[in-house]
């Protein structure tokens, strides 16, 4: 199953994934895009 992006105003970014019972917030910075 594909994750689940969630955008919020704060320019924070919370990634559900279903497969990982979890879900992580992180700062939406797009120097790190790519390690993400």
């Amino acid at each position: 199953m594909d994750p689940i992006w969630i955008f919020k105003r704060n320019l924070n970014v919370c990634v559900n994934v279903p497969s990982l019972r979890g879900c992580k917030c992180l700062r939406w910075i797009w120097a790190r895009y790519e390690a993400v």
